[in-house]
Parts: C-alpha cells; structure tokens; sequence
C-alpha cells in the first residue's frame, strides 16, 4: 500500500483471529440473541419486545429519534443502565473499523462505460478496479478471473481502462450472454483506444473436483498465454459463494491472487437436521471456539438463518442518515406486517411474501389504507370477508398500538449488532486462510454509506 500506517492497519488482525477473540465473540452473541432471533413478521405474535430488559426499554424509549440515530456510534450516555452501557461499549470493541481506505483512488471513467450503472454500481466499480489494478500490478499479473461477473460491468473497465485479459464466469447463461454482447458493443464504441481481451462463459462453480476441472477447462480455453498466474476477484459473492471461492484459490496453483467482496450470509447452506451451515465456521479458530462454549448452551442453534440475515442488513451509516419519514416508514412497516401475520394465523391463511406485499409508501399512512391495499392484492370479492378481515386488522391495531414504541429501540439494538456479526464471518474466513499459510487482509474500499458490504477480502499466496 502507499502509505505505512494504512498498511500496518490493513494487517493488523492478529488478534481478531484468535480462539479466545472467537469465543468472545460467540459468547456474547448467544447473551443477546434475542435481538434478532426471530422472524420480522413474527415481531407481535412472539411479543419480541418481552425478552428485551425493561430497564433498557424504559431508557431506549426515553431518547429522541435523533438520540436514537446515535446510539450506534456512542458507548456513553448519561442515564444508560450499566448492563445497556456494557452492550454498547463490546458493540463497538468487536465490530471492524469500515471506514474507507483513504489512499484508493477511483478509475475514471468513460461515459460509454458507465452507462447503465447506478450510483451504487459506478462507485463499487470504480473503487473495486482501482483496487484490483493496484495489486494486479504488484504481483504483475495480467490474467483475471471474475466469479459471479453478472453483466459485466467491473470486467469492461478492467478489459478497457486497464487492458488485461479477463474470463468472466457467470453461472447464469442470461447473464453471460447479455454480457458478452455489452462487452462487444463497447468494444465497437470504442475500437480507437486500445484494450484487452475480454470473454464470458456459463458456469456455476460447486466445491467438487469436476468443478474445478471445468474451471481449468474455461481458463485455459478463453485466456492466453495458458499457465499465467491468475487473480480470481468476485463482486457481491452471494451466500456460499465466498467459501467456495477461498477453497479453489486454496486448491488451484494458478491462482495466486483472490480479491473478493461477499454478501448475502444468509443465503448460505444452511443444514436444517444438523442445525448448522456447510460454509460456517471455516476455521479451525471459530470451530473451536464455538465447541467449547457451545455444550448445553445451545448457541449453535441461534447462528442460524436471522443471524446472518442481521450480518447482510444495512450498516450504522444508511441507519444514521434517515429521515424522520423513512423512520416513522419503518415503524409502520414492521408493525402492519406483524399485525397481518396474527390476523392470518387466526384465518389459517398463508402470508405470501409477494401475494399481498404492499409496496406504496401512500398504503402506510394509515391502518385503513394498508389493510384494503392488502385486501385488494389478496382479490377479496366478498363484501363480508373484506368488513371481517378488515374489521379485525383495525381491531389488533388498536390493540397493539402502544407496541409500536418498541420497534425503533429493538432497531437501534439491531444496527448495533449488525457489525459484530458480519465482523465474525470476515474473520472467520480471514482465519480459514491464514491457517492455510496465506497472506490475507480486510480492506474496506467503499464508502459504507453507498454500499454496506464494503469490505474485500484478499489473500495473496
């Protein structure tokens, strides 16, 4: 890196990849799993807000909303019951430090390049091939391998602005072929600058020998000089994704680089007999810590499915900037759609998740309008069942209301959590490398406010 005290704090994870870290960890996610260890739907009928101590409800609920913006970024605050004070302050001592490296500087970009980008996209892109052509260029690797290349959009601006050769492999035909022909149109628009090679081709990579086989196949069938040193990159590597990639970089000699950025947690394979995911823990730091304070304790069944949903949630950032609008959104948000769960597991009627999604923010502004919003989805003819159906939503709101001035505090607790959960699955998988012999850091590149999965994880062998 350019500057030395940038890079002596890239590297110094030492002690956030030890057994006792890890244990730390574990154990105080297990204390507190009563956070986010239940479905958002489920919110009235589990009465979430009882397991929560009331002295921190009585203080959570005591706080302004702009106080309550704060609270992710502050361990100290006058009034703060001690057992809520300690909560804040281990939030914050085991989440990782994500502000952006400072000494990154974008690709400039092309218009003809960015378009179809979103402001999301343009800024992933621009920081993640600044990156990429950093450490490319220091390992004097020109060969590159993007995992999940969607349509393309990274892989053009390595192609074009940096000139490498790149396999993009994308496990959706769709996909790959949409990419293949944006690829070629830029290449048209823009025949006078020089370029390198660029290519696409379906494949979806699983953790077994045929696949590694076929990826050896695409590599050496779509780059040349064959036998290069190769830089596998993957942007947004969606559930177990990630795992999968660290073990062929582990496998594969050709591959001497891996730069990647993970997301969606959740979506990993997650074994519901054994009650435990494929893809976590990785390493052998985070198995052990978590057998060794998991006997009778049952921890290893909160790590589920709502744990790494509450990783892959928006950061402190995005939670920090919003409206006094989006808030009050919010709040009706989870609060209507935990009143319908209890009106429909009364009915014995299946809550859809599309079927009578409300997607309008004008259906929130009252109980009315939401519940004959859902009723319209629901194509409810029957002039009785609609009276019914609707009578009795209003009924529970009426209820409930006074519950609803829970749903912000149990939000703030959630957001604090957030980073210490994903913080343990970068550290886990940066763990599983560095036993494995490899050079590997945690670099945050992006600006978490415009895209909270900012960190990339890379490892050099």
């Amino acid at each position: 890196m350019d500057d030395n005290n940038e890079e002596k704090a890239l590297n110094s994870h030492a002690s956030f990849v030890t057994l006792e870290h890890f244990i730390r960890v574990f154990e105080f996610v297990d204390r507190h799993q009563w956070i986010y260890n239940f479905q958002l739907t489920k919110y009235f009928s589990q009465e979430v807000w009882r397991q929560a101590p009331k002295e921190w409800l009585s203080f959570l609920t005591s706080l302004t909303a702009d106080e309550l913006k704060e609270l992710p970024f502050k361990a100290q605050w006058n009034g703060c019951p001690e057992s809520l004070q300690h909560f804040l302050e281990t939030c914050l001592k085991l989440s990782l430090p994500r502000n952006q490296m400072k000494s990154l500087e974008p690709t400039k970009l092309n218009p003809r390049l960015t378009h179809g980008l979103s402001t999301k996209k343009q800024h992933e892109v621009t920081y993640m091939s600044s990156f990429i052509h950093r450490l490319a260029t220091a390992d004097s690797i020109e060969h590159i391998v993007d995992i999940g290349c969607g349509l393309g959009y990274l892989d053009h601006v390595l192609a074009h602005v940096y000139e490498y050769q790149i396999l993009g492999i994308e496990c959706s035909e769709a996909f790959a072929h949409k990419a293949e022909v944006r690829g070629s149109n830029l290449g048209s628009l823009m025949n006078n600058k020089r370029s390198g090679h660029l290519s696409t081709c379906a494949l979806e990579l699983k953790e077994s020998t045929e696949s590694e086989q076929q990826f050896e196949s695409a590599v050496t069938s779509h780059l040349t000089p064959t036998q290069q040193p190769l830089m596998m990159i993957g942007l947004h590597c969606c559930g177990d994704l990630t795992p999968t990639m660290l073990k062929f970089f582990l496998q594969l000699e050709t591959v001497r680089t891996l730069i990647c950025v993970s997301c969606c947690y959740h979506k990993m394979n997650f074994d519901d007999d054994r009650q435990k995911f494929s893809n976590f823990p990785l390493s052998r730091a985070a198995q052990n810590a978590l057998a060794t304070i998991s006997s009778g304790s049952g921890l290893q069944t909160q790590l589920n499915i709502y744990a790494m949903r509450l990783a892959a949630q928006e950061t402190r950032s995005r939670w920090f900037q919003q409206s006094a609008e989006e808030q009050n959104f919010h709040t009706k948000n989870v609060a209507f759609r935990g009143l319908l769960e209890i009106l429909f597991e009364k009915h014995n009627m299946k809550l859809s998740k599309h079927g009578c999604r409300v997607t309008k923010k004008s259906d929130f502004l009252t109980a009315e309008s939401y519940i004959e919003a859902v009723l319209l989805k629901m194509q409810i003819t029957s002039d009785s069942q609609w009276q019914k159906l609707r009578t009795e939503f209003l009924n529970l709101h009426k209820e409930k209301k006074e519950y609803f001035n829970y749903i912000e505090p149990i939000t703030s607790l959630q957001v604090l959590l957030q980073p210490v959960l994903e913080s343990l699955i970068h550290l886990d998988r940066l763990a599983f490398l560095q036993e494995h012999g490899m050079k590997a850091s945690l670099v945050p590149i992006f600006d978490e406010y415009i895209s909270p999965r900012n960190f990339v994880l890379v490892a050099q062998k």
